[in-house]
């Protein structure tokens, strides 16, 4: 729906302890956007990602949460973005990138 709030949200399983994974995220954010807040102890990650006109993408506020489960971690992102009146899809890319950046950093 273009001109409104855009949301959306998205979670993996990660198959390494919770402090690789917190890492490896804090890592990824910072490589895709500038980090807001992050707190290593209740496994949060807050990050605002810029404008981007190739691919064009708006400024989009992701949250990064990281639970352990099961010998591994589950990592979720719940991004917002306002997409104006084109409607980017700007909240399922920046998702996209994160787990891009995430793939290459948890190796």
């Amino acid at each position: 729906m273009a001109g409104y709030r855009q949301n959306g949200s998205n979670e993996i399983f990660v198959n390494a302890d919770i402090d690789k994974t917190f890492n490896a995220c804090l890592r990824a954010a910072e490589s895709i956007g500038r980090v807001k807040q992050s707190s290593k102890a209740l496994g949060n990650i807050s990050i605002n990602i810029p404008m981007k006109l190739f691919p064009p993408r708006n400024p989009v506020n992701l949250k990064v949460s990281i639970m352990p489960q099961n010998n591994g971690c589950i990592v979720k992102c719940v991004g917002d973005s306002f997409d104006g009146s084109v409607g980017f899809g700007s909240v399922p890319k920046s998702i996209d990138a994160f787990y891009n950046a995430l793939a290459s950093y948890i190796g």
